[in-house]
């Protein structure tokens, strides 16, 4: 596999070869699962015919309406008939996904909620020690001045006192 080696080019397209093998291997495995996840169906997911219920009315036979003539199919009646189709009904392992659901909102809702009530706890108790330690610093902040002009005035003395009394150089 050394790139300068003279016959370097004269593999041949198994590279090639062995990707797409690759990939399309990846591909199957993957719709495999897949379909493995939703209840043994390839492609879309379709919903199950509904019959139309049969009209209220009974066709008319004077031959006044051309298209009920023969079938119970009316445009008349297609308004009532739509909204009359009962609602896809929900199979056990939908409504078990959405309890599932459910119950993994409620999980991450409570999760949420600590998370927010242990941030706001660790938040206070970062305040209250920023601010001690503030204090603590301005207390340790006055304590050294009134060193520092204790240490003065002591200096001051001092000078003035050798002022007073200069020493004898004899």
């Amino acid at each position: 596999m050394y790139p300068h080696y003279p016959h370097y080019w004269r593999r041949g397209p198994s590279r090639l070869l062995w990707f797409i093998v690759g990939a399309g291997a990846a591909t199957w495995w993957h719709k495999h699962h897949e379909m493995h996840k939703h209840e043994w169906t390839w492609g879309h997911c379709r919903r199950a015919a509904i019959q139309n219920p049969p009209p209220n009315t009974p066709p008319s036979t004077d031959g006044s309406d051309a298209n009920t003539s023969d079938s119970s199919f009316s445009l008349k009646n297609l308004p009532r008939s739509i909204n009359n189709i009962p609602p896809a009904g929900w199979s056990w392992a939908e409504r078990q996904e959405a309890e599932k659901y459910k119950e993994q909102q409620d999980h991450l809702a409570d999760l949420r909620k600590q998370a927010t009530d242990a941030m706001s706890d660790m938040t206070e108790a970062t305040l209250e020690s920023i601010l001690s330690g503030a204090e603590a610093l301005r207390a340790k902040l006055i304590a050294s001045r009134e060193l520092r002009k204790k240490q003065e005035e002591q200096l001051k003395r001092e000078i003035a006192e050798q002022e007073k009394n200069p020493p004898r150089l004899i």
